[in-house]
């Protein structure tokens, strides 16, 4: 009756936000953000959030330029959970508050999810078996899963499973897909959280739609063109929200094939150096299967399933129980073997390896992260374990078997659940006072080397935060528009090797190379500090008092006739501004239209014969590479490269003795027309590249 639904639903709401309080202490207050920082996914959803909310409205709505400076980020590529951070800006903004105020809406959507985990749950029990107190310790059960609750300390809009319990709910009470409009809502509040639970709903209903039309024998205009109408209606509100400010290639990321499922993930408790269970023990899969791959039942859900599994085999009735339930078991095939991925592996052991197109490798790159197409899986076998049981044994039975699992879960889960509570609670931010007065002071943040992700990105954005800086190019976002990322990398480089610097900023610089290169071109016209391991360049109306400003650094020796090799490991080494790191072949890529070599040699009173050894970028679009060698602004050297033409890769030049004033040699590399991967569709890469740069050797030039 009503009255008992209202006396579950209240109960639900504190048990929701017992566990909140639980898992989140103090900073279950709006007010407090502190806790957000100490991992860069968390910092990203606050700090995307930060920024949204303190900018005007613009369309699309979800447009958040100030985070990114300008590169056509949005909310949903923060994962800041759209449909909250547009829902509270909105209210922000009629309401007048001072947007100085730091606020946080992750603590209530915690508890919202764990809410809607408990409502759905209860609602697919309760519908299949009509038992309310086997129905509201079901949905305690799953409310203790530890697939949704490890997301609590990185990504808080993928706790929100309960919208894969809401689906599920709509194909078990309408499996003939006639509740057009319910469809339709979830489907769009689904873009609105995180577009993973879009892309398993749409599956799902798909499926369903498809299971429909082959029972009737014939495609039916109405549903297919109600499914028309969703695609339409998701179209629109994701260019609304803003999804559409990256461009398709930009979508794809690398990682499938990695990110996915193992097929002892359901027995594996640990994710991210915590364990989910006292009983069971690290069966050390790789790091990426334990995280986007966890999907460990618990004890107490493991040992319903067993038992389950067990009746199930043993009935008689099981044949029909599947010809009943096909539909859910060739999707919930469907969704294994996605989350399988072309690679399925048994442990540490690769039992089948799929080599796959290109082509077809980067549509399915664009949900990378293929063990999470398992969750709708994980819960269906959950609840039909749970039914199938419960109609197979008495009441009476099924009722004690089904707390007892429900206690041996919460105990093997405690560990989890206290260290996550820990991990959250621990606050580690930087609280150094020569930080903060410089924070206090600018109101812009740059890194020299703009790009997706930023060593010191945690530490930063608390900063960004607490002091109201109001635009910053050091972000984290899962996905971001490459060219523009690149075209303001190279305004970047360009204003700092013209000596230009903005007032009011402080510029991040990320390594001792580019340390070296901007002390080279800006002398003593700025100030340079170290502070907390962080380098940093300042204008000089902007000097600390209390930090003592770093001297210069001479370039990294290079030693006569030695041939030495560029590679991704090396830290300390010869490049200046301008190159990228290359994940394919050994060498560095120059990236964009200007690039330095930073060499320190022993005597400066010497001819030098400079030997680089190369690789033009050209392809058969591309056919064209011109290049030229600079030392203190005197052409030194000038290549060109054709395609199809044998290019002498190993480019040879002298420097006089005359020429050499110090020291410290910065080599320019201006490039007139470097080329991007993704402009000839060979990859998603937008950077500019030149040339890829495999070793260089000097020597004295003997007559």
């Amino acid at each position: 009756c009503s009255s008992d639904l209202i006396k579950i639903n209240l109960l639900f709401l504190l048990i929701s936000l017992i566990l909140t309080v639980i898992l989140l202490k103090n900073n279950i207050n709006p007010l407090n953000t502190d806790w957000l920082y100490k991992g860069s996914d968390f910092a990203t959803q606050q700090i995307g959030w930060y920024f949204f909310k303190n900018d005007y409205w613009k369309f699309p709505i979800g447009l958040n330029p100030n985070y990114g400076n300008n590169i056509g980020n949005t909310i949903v590529y923060s994962d800041s959970i759209p449909i909250l951070a547009i829902i509270f800006k909105f209210l922000f903004k009629i309401s007048k508050i001072n947007k100085s105020i730091n606020f946080q809406y992750f603590s209530f959507w915690y508890f919202l999810c764990f809410y809607f985990q408990l409502y759905f749950s209860y609602k697919i029990f309760n519908y299949l078996i009509k038992n309310n107190l086997v129905s509201f310790i079901g949905a305690l059960l799953i409310l203790f899963s530890p697939v949704y609750l490890f997301r609590i300390s990185h990504h808080g809009s993928l706790v929100s499973h309960w919208i894969l319990l809401a689906c599920i709910y709509l194909l078990i009470i309408d499996h003939k897909l006639l509740k057009k409009k319910s469809w339709l809502f979830l489907i769009l509040i689904s873009s609105l959280i995180h577009l993973y639970f879009t892309c398993m709903i749409i599956i799902f209903y798909f499926m369903f739609l498809l299971n429909k039309f082959y029972i009737s024998k014939k495609i039916i205009f109405k549903d297919s063109l109600f499914f028309l109408i969703i695609v339409i209606s998701l179209l629109m509100t994701m260019y609304i929200v803003g999804y559409f400010e990256i461009k398709y290639f930009d979508g794809i990321a690398s990682g499938y094939g990695e990110y996915k499922l193992n097929l002892l993930s359901f027995f594996d408790p640990v994710s991210h150096s915590n364990s989910w269970s006292i009983i069971f023990p690290d069966l050390k899969l790789t790091s990426l299967e334990k995280s986007e791959g966890f999907n460990y039942f618990g004890l107490g859900s493991l040992i319903i399933i067993i038992f389950s599994f067990i009746t199930f085999i043993r009935s008689k009735s099981k044949v029909i129980y599947i010809k009943k339930n096909y539909i859910f078991c060739i999707t919930s095939i469907f969704f294994t073997l996605f989350a399988l991925s072309n690679k399925i592996s048994f442990g540490n052991i690769e039992i089948l390896h799929i080599e796959l197109n290109n082509y077809l490798l980067a549509i399915l790159s664009i949900f990378r992260a293929s063990g999470r197409f398992f969750w709708p899986v994980y819960y269906l076998i959950l609840i039909f374990s749970v039914i199938f049981t419960y109609k197979k044994v008495s009441e009476k039975k099924f009722t004690l078997l089904i707390s007892v699992c429900l206690l041996v879960q919460i105990i093997d889960t405690s560990e989890g659940i206290t260290n996550y509570s820990k991990t959250i609670n621990k606050i580690d931010i930087t609280q150094n006072s020569s930080l903060n007065e410089l924070f206090k002071k600018n109101k812009y943040l740059i890194s020299v080397n703009n790009s997706n992700y930023n060593a010191n990105f945690s530490k930063v954005s608390y900063l960004t935060e607490k002091f109201n800086i109001q635009s910053t190019n050091i972000i984290n976002l899962a996905r971001v528009n490459r060219k523009a990322l690149a075209d303001a990398r190279y305004e970047i480089y360009k204003n700092l090797y013209n000596n230009k610097i903005d007032a009011n900023t402080i510029y991040l610089i990320d390594n001792l190379s580019h340390l070296r290169n901007l002390q080279y071109i800006f002398k003593n016209n700025v100030n340079f500090y170290k502070i907390e391991g962080i380098w940093l360049m300042i204008n000089n109306k902007n000097e600390l008092k209390t930090e003592k400003k770093l001297e210069f650094t001479n370039f990294k020796k290079i030693n006569l006739n030695y041939n030495y090799k560029f590679n991704n490991d090396s830290k300390d080494n010869f490049l200046g501004l301008g190159w990228a790191y290359n994940n394919i072949k050994s060498g560095i890529w120059s990236d964009g239209y200007i690039s330095s070599l930073l060499l320190n040699i022993e005597d400066k009173n010497k001819d030098l014969i400079f030997k680089i050894n190369c690789e033009p970028y050209l392809n058969i679009k591309h056919v064209n590479q011109d290049l030229e060698i600079y030392y203190n602004n005197i052409l030194i050297k000038k290549i060109h490269f054709k395609f199809g033409k044998q290019n002498d890769n190993l480019i040879i030049f002298e420097l006089k003795k005359e020429l050499i004033t110090n020291n410290n040699i910065e080599l320019v590399f201006k490039f007139k027309n470097p080329g991007s991967p993704s402009d000839y569709n060979e990859s998603p890469d937008s950077k500019k590249l030149g040339i890829l740069l495999k070793d260089i050797s000097v020597k004295e030039k003997t007559i």
